[in-house]
């Protein structure tokens, strides 16, 4: 009892920071998300995770929303907040009415859901918000995390919050959307204004695009992004961005060779046919999953943590440390399936392709356009990554959707305060 007092209390405290000084709290909101820049493991200390802290944001988020809903003259919110948000609730609800979970182990395993509080926070608060800040700081912060690849490339030293993956697997970064979003970002300034300042961080950019250790995020971005380019880009945006790509090329190659860019092309089909890497392993070690899966195929089993029942007997018949728990992070569309059944691997999936079909053909601003790349990505990342449904990819994506549907709040380029009534 004690506990949930505290929370609460620290909920409802942040309920009025978040109401009082939405800037300061949302850069606080964004460096607990970073790890403090990587430089401090929440973790170390009992009872403490980014996750963790991430949630109780969420959960003041929540109380603003719910008061925005009660007020007569409440702000309108966009039905996908309603769609993600009725899914957490369900994912909460669905085990316990089941038998299958307790209500706080739910909530425990489900809380990344939560965050998709965050878009409706960003709708709400625009007019008070300094979207200026908030780009710049993911930007700033990207170019971090690429400095602290490089730096363990060359050194071995990694920060507090950045672990290593195994000997030869590089430096574990949860955030590589957060690169691939900043990469956008800066994509759409440099077309916009494409001084030597934009052209060197564009570069810098898409280097961490692609040496930062998650290759999915890096390839399904650049299919993307070339696939709209050559279908629906302007012959300016064709010709900056091509040129763009070519310069990013040549750097690549000086920087990583030829030998595992090719690898990374042609070795997605092997994955799939023998079983092996980043694809054909989460398939190889999900066996169990997927065979729970076929017995629950509509609506899963919602939010199944290892302290519950049901997880307890999960954790017992694992073979491995990665068949522990129910929900898997490294693979995004098992993930759905498991605990939302093909009915929620039908929402989330129409709901991102509405998202981007939005973006890139309804929109004509270039960040709206760039967003709903963005939001395609997850389409593909979806296959060896969980974006949709844990906090590394849904606070990048709030701010995507955000973006694409309020195109006016770019902070640069050609729009204009006097357009925001036209979004």
């Amino acid at each position: 009892m004690l506990v949930a007092a505290v929370l609460i209390v620290v909920i409802l405290a942040l309920v009025v920071f978040l109401e009082r000084a939405p800037n300061t709290t949302l850069l606080a909101y964004f460096l607990v998300y970073s790890g403090f820049l990587g430089l401090f493991d929440m973790a170390s200390l009992p009872g403490l995770s980014v996750e963790n802290v991430i949630f109780l944001f969420s959960a003041a988020m929540a109380v603003i929303l719910v008061v925005n809903g009660l007020r007569p003259k409440g702000g309108y919110l966009p039905w996908q907040i309603y769609l993600f948000l009725g899914f957490f609730l369900f994912g909460t609800a669905y085990p316990v009415f089941q038998g299958n979970s307790g209500f706080v182990s739910a909530l425990t395993d489900g809380k990344d859901l939560l965050a998709y509080t965050l878009l409706g926070y960003l709708v709400l608060m625009r007019d008070r918000l300094d979207f200026r800040q908030i780009i710049g700081f993911l930007i700033l912060y990207s170019y971090l995390m690429i400095g602290w690849l490089i730096l363990f490339a060359l050194t071995g030293f990694f920060p507090p919050a950045y672990e290593p993956v195994g000997e030869d697997g590089g430096l574990h970064l949860k955030f590589a959307s957060v690169i691939a979003l900043a990469f956008l970002f800066q994509l759409v300034r440099t077309t916009e204004n494409a001084t030597p300042a934009r052209w060197a961080g564009l570069l810098v950019l898409t280097v961490g695009l692609a040496i930062q250790p998650h290759r999915s995020v890096f390839l399904v971005t650049l299919a993307v992004l070339f696939g709209y380019w050559f279908l629906f880009g302007s012959v300016r945006e064709r010709l900056l961005q091509t040129g763009g790509g070519v310069v990013a090329g040549v750097a690549l190659l000086t920087v990583i060779g030829l030998g595992p860019i090719v690898d990374s092309l042609v070795g997605p089909i092997r994955e799939l046919t023998q079983l092996e890497g980043a694809i054909g392993s989460r398939l190889n070690i999900s066996a169990l999953r997927i065979s729970l899966i076929l017995q629950e195929p509509v609506f899963g089993y919602g939010f199944i943590d290892e302290s519950s029942p049901m997880g307890a007997i999960i954790a017992e018949r694992a073979a491995n440390r990665f068949e522990q728990t129910l929900g898997v992070v490294d693979a995004g569309y098992l993930d759905l399936a498991i605990r939302f059944g093909l009915v929620g691997v039908f929402a989330f999936t129409a709901a991102y392709i509405l998202l981007a079909y939005r973006g890139v053909f309804r929109s004509s601003e270039p960040i709206a356009r760039m967003m709903g790349v963005f939001l395609a990505s997850y389409l593909g990342i979806g296959l060896t990554w969980s974006v949709m449904t844990y906090i590394h990819g849904i606070v990048p994506a709030c701010l995507a959707i955000f973006l694409m549907l309020y195109p006016s709040y770019w902070p640069y380029g050609r729009c204009r305060v006097a357009d925001r009534h036209n979004d």
